[in-house]
């Protein structure tokens, strides 16, 4: 483990702008604004303050949420919705294979003695397209978008975590070395 030098408050606070930069290029322009304003006031805030205003906790969620973004929160809203598709979509050709056997059972009578999932696979003699089989592909396909989603979800979900814990990382590094700073000069 290697020991760092401490460090004067001109240096500090250009170490803290350089985070600044990186905060700001993770689209957090909120913390980047505030950080930048830490450095630039440096000098001049009170030490015990500098680790409260900076808020690292705060801003590694501000950080988290920018990447994640518009299109993680797109994504999770769709699957969300998407995940009871297949559900819907059973019961709708449920409901229309039902409907469809009554009326094929009235203008066909001598049907009764045919399984009725045998003439709902095929259509109730051509009144349905939404047969058995083509339910089932419709449901295997919602599910495996839902899956997709799911896991890009999760991968930008991931992306985003590990980029906000380097910022907080960078963050805690910077406090520590603040309390191991060079003492200020003293104004003669």
């Amino acid at each position: 483990m290697s020991t760092k030098h401490p460090l004067s408050n001109k240096e500090l606070a250009e170490m803290l702008s350089i985070v600044a930069d990186r905060v700001k290029n993770q689209r957090a322009h909120r913390g980047a604004m505030r950080l930048k304003s830490i450095s630039k006031d440096f000098g001049e805030l009170p030490f015990d303050a500098i680790p409260v205003l900076i808020n690292p906790v705060a801003l590694q969620q501000e950080v988290e949420n920018a990447q994640g973004g518009s299109a993680s929160r797109i994504l999770s809203v769709m699957r969300n919705i998407l995940a009871l598709a297949p559900l819907i979509v059973t019961w709708l050709s449920i409901a229309t294979a039902v409907t469809s056997y009554q009326q094929y059972l009235q203008t066909h009578p001598s049907a009764r003695s045919e399984p009725f999932l045998e003439l709902w696979q095929t259509g109730f003699g051509g009144g349905t397209w939404l047969t058995l089989s083509n339910t089932a592909i419709i449901d295997a396909l919602l599910l495996v978008i839902l899956l997709v989603l799911t896991v890009v979800a999760h991968i930008l979900d991931g992306r985003a975590q590990e980029k906000s814990g380097e910022v907080y990382d960078e963050l805690q590094d910077f406090i520590e070395r603040l309390k191991h700073r060079d003492p200020p000069c003293a104004v003669l």
